[in-house]
């Protein structure tokens, strides 16, 4: 299994190094550049969430990436010890979909992950929060996945 680990602030400036530092490891694995772009859009929305929301936008914290590459899947786990998930207030998304014009600007990032990604798993344990993502790139076992009987 290749991996990659990243340490970083939680500076919002870091979003597009973690993001470069992830798609320059997937591209080093051939991985096809459709799957690494989903990848990279659901990186670049869990690591602003840890900013904006774990940390309150604290710029100091610490933000660990591990992203492993095996035969058929890539795993990217962030750790951060910000507010858990669960004590967040919820967002109230107040907003009709049919307006494109006027969608608001956040609250659609967990949304965006969870379609991207195929597998989505967070929790929070010993102060830690953890969020495991896993993108299945093996194109037999992704297309098993997405029929539905």
């Amino acid at each position: 299994m290749d991996q990659v680990k990243l340490s970083f602030s939680s500076n919002p400036r870091n979003v597009n190094y973690a993001c470069i530092s992830i798609k320059n490891f997937l591209s080093s694995k051939n991985i096809p550049n459709a799957i690494s772009n989903e990848i990279e859009l659901s990186v670049a929305e869990a690591v602003n969430n840890i900013i904006r929301h774990a940390y309150k936008g604290n710029t100091s914290e610490l933000i660990e990436v591990e992203v492993k590459k095996n035969n058929n899947y890539v795993e990217i786990v962030f750790t951060d010890s910000g507010i858990p998930r669960e004590n967040l207030e919820k967002p109230k998304l107040n907003f009709d979909p049919n307006d494109i014009e006027n969608l608001p600007e956040g609250g659609f990032g967990l949304y965006l992950i969870d379609t991207i990604m195929d597998e989505n798993d967070y929790y929070s344990q010993s102060g830690k929060n953890i969020l495991r993502l896993k993108k299945i790139i093996d194109t037999i076992n992704r297309n098993a996945n997405q029929i539905k009987l």
